[in-house]
């Protein structure tokens, strides 16, 4: 399953074991097109206009399908390129990057690829270690922590698992650094609360010993006068 931007107006692309992809409206849930892919599509992924849809086959190839269109009709797909490498290893998992300039694909024996989606061309490969690979995912980073061409475009950088490791760790230090000052202030908030109810209480309770007070200073000096 993939969806597309746009919040409750935009479109759901789901994949199912007969080779179709089907897209649907998720504001009402009406199918909007049914996709006849060559092979079954174990991952999804749409660029930005949702204009096009990218499915990783069992077939080690990308599939494209554009999404333009007249709605309830049976589209094929028109490109396909092989992105496994010398095996046929099926695609995994596939997701776009660097603003929908390329589409990044991992298969099931863990090679991942970088495609620069304006040429077709490969951009970078590298291995994953440790077995079999189920799923892979994009992670979008921040601004400052994305690299400049020469060209002033904007570039990637990818990192080996150690770093990714390194990175997780700082990035849970921190989240736990934020919880823990919520917390102090939450803290501070309920003794300052705390104190305020003790002051209202003595001020209750010095109000009722000076109100008991006084009848009884007027009786004891009515009682000297008549001494």
């Amino acid at each position: 399953i993939a969806g597309g931007h746009g919040g409750c107006n935009a479109v759901v692309a789901t994949a199912s074991m007969d080779g179709t992809c089907k897209v649907w409206a998720l504001k009402n849930g009406h199918n909007l097109r049914t996709l006849s892919l060559p092979c079954i599509a174990f991952s999804l992924t749409l660029d930005r206009p949702a204009a096009r849809l990218f499915a990783g086959g069992s077939d080690g190839s990308v599939h494209v399908a554009p999404l333009g269109s007249a709605a309830n009709t049976t589209t094929a797909t028109t490109r396909s390129w092989h992105a496994s490498g010398s095996t046929n290893a099926a695609i995994v998992g596939i997701g776009m990057a660097n603003g929908c300039k390329n589409l990044v694909t991992c298969t099931e024996d863990g090679n991942a690829s970088i495609w620069d989606l304006a040429s077709g061309s490969l951009a970078a490969s590298f291995r994953i270690g440790g077995g079999a690979v189920t799923d892979a995912t994009v992670l979008k980073k921040s601004a400052a922590a994305v690299s400049r061409a020469r060209n002033d475009g904007t570039g990637f950088t990818v990192r080996d698992g150690e770093d990714w490791r390194r990175a997780g760790e700082v990035a849970r230090m921190e989240q736990t650094l934020r919880e823990s000052e919520v917390d102090k202030a939450r803290s501070v908030e309920l003794v300052e609360m705390a104190v305020g109810g003790y002051k209202r209480c003595l001020r209750l309770m010095l109000r009722e010993v000076t109100t008991a007070r006084r009848p009884n200073d007027g009786k004891d000096d009515h009682t000297s006068a008549n001494d």
